[in-house]
């Protein structure tokens, strides 16, 4: 559905992961904006 598209599993983490592992979160973001270009 989405070319070149990365899930990204957080076992265990309901429904507010910027709360519950928000480095993970930060991560994930991160590496979308390293492939984006924007970092």
């Amino acid at each position: 559905l989405l070319p070149n598209a990365t899930l990204t599993l957080l076992d265990g983490i309901g429904h507010m992961p910027h709360h519950s592992v928000p480095g993970d979160v930060i991560a994930a973001i991160d590496r979308v904006a390293s492939r984006a270009g924007l970092r």
